[in-house]
């Protein structure tokens, strides 16, 4: 006899409901709606180290893209199926998954469905027929009953009142109401859905072929009309699905989150509270269930959160919360509260009719989670070593972000430094690295949150090698096949040394060389310049051999230094703009190193394009600058030659060039050298008033490179002259009124 158990996904109702029936029913063969290729690991779900929320990944590859694959199918503790898989490895009952084979579904055998319309926006046609694409069964109903929301009626009609036997009968007949209405439209979904549950009843005919009598089936509610052969045939099922294409699938179970199981998260069968869920189904667990213990926990939960932000939750406020709860569930006609009653107790009494913070209600509403999967379990080898990795390091994957700082002098966090930057080159973003910590080079700053979807990640990469470190040195290599841009080639390499993969460094060393000698433009060179000098710089700190880096480096600033003389030649302004950043970044790259070598070559150079002609003004000020701070230029020749660039002979244009590459970033040079300061202020006293409106904006720009305070100060300078200057006046007219009478007797004029 086959009794079908239609469900929701992730109810704790249904999963109570589901209980009861195996109880009653006490059956041979449990039949399952999930992914066959994973009936070979279910024997592991009972593990002692098993801990949900976990999922089954299935995962296959298309071997003529090479592209990768996968579903995810979660159980949470209070899933009708988990509970019905761990009840039939306890009893030792036969488990069998019947849904279709991911083999197909991951075989691109329909079109990508279409979203499916909101609930509320499902209506009969005029002739009482539905589109099964745009149908919310679940949503129907509620219409029906007068529920504005499909998840409040189907909570208050099944998962707060956990039935026994009849609720099943109720729900099976109320399904195949609505799907004598739906009319075959021929879409992607419907194709699909027909595929599933004609695999479902093939399963179903051979389940009592082997002789099974007492068969219970735990599926969707909505498949278990389909599930009852009125008008299908084997031999239509068997057609039907011969002309599916399929792909090699394997399955493996992966922890999982609570946040993955929401609506909001784009999953299908999501919910909208798993806290709420989880918190139901450990009462739901009691004989007989205590409603004024469900909501006094849940308000008692609430309160811990509330007094840990620093909010008032007192004793009074929980007593009213929890009186409020009891009189509104009497009031709406319900045996136990409903999260709406808990939720308007809470903020009327406990937050004072304010809404609650949006971080708070997350939190406590989703109850993070992070399942785990044993050691033990069936892996790949690659897996297998991440695990082991993860142990030796004593990094836990935990769902909630953490900050981890790393001191890379101690061996353990070096270790652990290294291994998250390779989990970062294979796309595996367990740690966000922040920088460096302070202003050494010896620490590093991580937030670690851990993702279901990385363990997809990590399964996608075993195809580059069997340990993290295979993996990541052949990913490396190709990805170089490819990579034509020298600067990412650059930080490509500076990444490698992160991850201290000395043995790529050589072909990473070969590529940039071959890719530098094949550009004539100086402009890529200077772009790699940083990345390769970080590269070499901090190579000692992370006890790696860089001397093959710092080769590059040398050749690359002898290149540079080479070709700046013609590539700063008759330049516009944007492209002058362009190369001033490209300058100051070899500047800042060559200060970082301390290397004397390379410091006077660019020393050299600089000095030569203070005298260069044709050059752009910008870059012209800003070289004469650097060269006086080089001490190439004494006080005196940068002062004639400041003097002499901003004369009244020169276009004023040319002049606001060369004042703006001069004095940018130097607010401080300005207040303190009083030469230079008595040299701006007589150039731009002595500008027409024409050109002094047409370089304004020019000025302004260069002015706002100074920091605030500079800025604050040099007002305060020019203010601090113009009152002298008023005393001075004021002071002259003093004296000037003492004297006159003494002239007027000498020239004998009468005042």
């Amino acid at each position: 006899m086959i009794h079908l158990l239609g469900i929701r996904h992730h109810g704790p109702g249904s999963a109570r409901s589901v209980l009861s029936a195996l109880n009653a029913l006490q059956p041979d063969l449990i039949l399952l709606e999930g992914p066959l290729e994973a009936e070979a690991i279910l024997p592991f779900a009972n593990h002692p180290d098993m801990q949900a929320p976990v999922a089954v990944l299935v995962y296959g590859n298309v071997a003529e893209e090479n592209e990768p694959r996968a579903s995810f199918f979660p159980f949470a503790e209070f899933s009708p199926e988990w509970q019905a898989i761990q009840y039939g490895l306890r009893q030792q009952i036969p488990l069998r998954f019947i849904d279709l084979p991911q083999a197909y579904n991951l075989a691109d055998n329909w079109l990508a469905p279409a979203s499916p319309t909101p609930s509320e926006d499902v209506s009969p046609s005029e002739s009482g027929e539905v589109r099964r694409d745009m149908i919310d069964p679940i949503g129907l109903l509620a219409q029906a009953a007068g529920y504005y929301d499909s998840e409040r009626f189907w909570e208050h009609l099944v998962e707060q009142r956990p039935h026994v036997g009849e609720v099943f009968q109720a729900i099976h007949e109320a399904m195949s109401a609505i799907r004598e209405q739906v009319i075959d439209d021929g879409s992607p979904r419907q194709q699909r859905e027909a595929c599933r549950e004609a695999y479902m009843r093939q399963c179903l005919r051979q389940a009592e072929k082997d002789g099974y009598q007492q068969i219970v089936v735990v599926c969707g509610a909505w498949h278990t009309p389909a599930l009852v052969e009125l008008k299908t045939t084997k031999k239509t099922d068997t057609a039907l699905l011969k002309t599916l294409n399929k792909i090699k699938t394997q399955a493996a179970w992966i922890p999982w989150t609570h946040s993955r199981l929401l609506t909001s998260s784009g999953y299908g069968a999501g919910i909208e509270s798993p806290a709420w869920y989880q918190h139901l189904w450990t009462h739901y667990q009691q004989s007989p269930i205590d409603a004024e213990k469900i909501s006094i926990s849940w308000l008692a939960k609430f309160a811990q959160e509330l007094r840990a932000q620093g909010l008032d939750a007192s004793s009074a406020q929980l007593i009213d919360a929890a009186r409020l709860i009891a009189s509104l569930a009497a009031l709406r006609g319900r045996e136990l509260p409903d999260l709406d009653d808990l939720n308007e107790a809470i903020v009327s009494i406990l937050h004072h009719g304010n809404a609650l913070p949006s971080q708070l209600a997350q939190k406590m509403l989703v109850g993070e989670v992070l399942g785990s999967v044993p050691d033990d379990v069936p892996s790949l080898p690659i897996q297998q070593d991440f695990l082991k990795l993860c142990k030796s390091l004593r990094l836990k994957q935990e769902a909630d972000s953490k900050a981890l700082e790393l001191d890379l002098r101690k061996d353990l966090d070096l270790a652990r430094s290294q291994f998250l930057h390779r989990l970062n080159l294979l796309g595996i973003t367990w740690g966000n690295y922040q920088g460096g910590g302070g202003r050494g080079s010896f620490k590093e700053n991580w937030i670690l949150q851990w993702q279901p979807e990385l363990s997809l990640k990590l399964l996608e990469t075993a195809v580059w090698g069997q340990s993290i470190q295979e993996a990541t040195d052949n990913y490396i290599q190709h990805q170089l096949i490819h990579e034509q841009h020298i600067a990412k080639v650059a930080q490509l390499m500076q990444s490698v040394l992160l991850a201290d993969l000395a043995q790529t460094m050589p072909a990473l060393i070969r590529h940039i060389m071959n890719l530098s000698a094949q550009s004539s433009d100086i402009s890529h060179l200077i772009d790699a310049l940083e990345p390769l000098a970080n590269t070499w710089r901090y190579s000692d700190v992370r006890k790696t051999d860089s001397q093959a880096v710092g080769d590059v480096v040398k050749s690359f600033v002898t290149r540079i230094c080479i070709g700046l003389l013609p590539a700063c030649n008759s330049l516009n302004d944007d492209a002058a703009e362009q190369r001033l950043t490209e300058l100051k970044t070899i500047d800042r790259v060559l200060q970082r190193l301390e290397k004397t070598s390379l410091t006077q070559a660019w020393h050299q150079t600089v000095l030569k394009l203070t005298t260069m002609a044709n050059l752009h003004g910008l870059i012209a000020g800003w070289c004469c600058r650097i060269a006086q701070n080089y001490e190439l230029l004494s006080a005196e020749q940068a002062a004639e030659r400041f003097a002499l660039a901003l004369s009244q002979a020169n276009n004023p244009e040319q002049a606001a060039h060369w004042f703006a590459g001069f004095l940018t970033d130097q607010g401080l040079s300005l207040l303190h050298d009083e030469a230079l300061w008595q040299l701006v202020d007589s150039w731009l006293v002595h500008l027409s008033e024409d050109h002094f409106v047409q370089l304004l904006p020019l000025l302004r720009r260069t002015i706002a490179t100074f920091s605030h305070p500079e800025r604050q100060q040099i007002a305060a300078k020019v203010g601090g002259q113009q009152q002298q200057q008023q005393r001075q006046q004021t002071l002259n007219n003093q004296r000037g009124q003492l004297v006159l009478p003494v002239l007027a007797q000498i020239f004998g004029v009468r005042l």
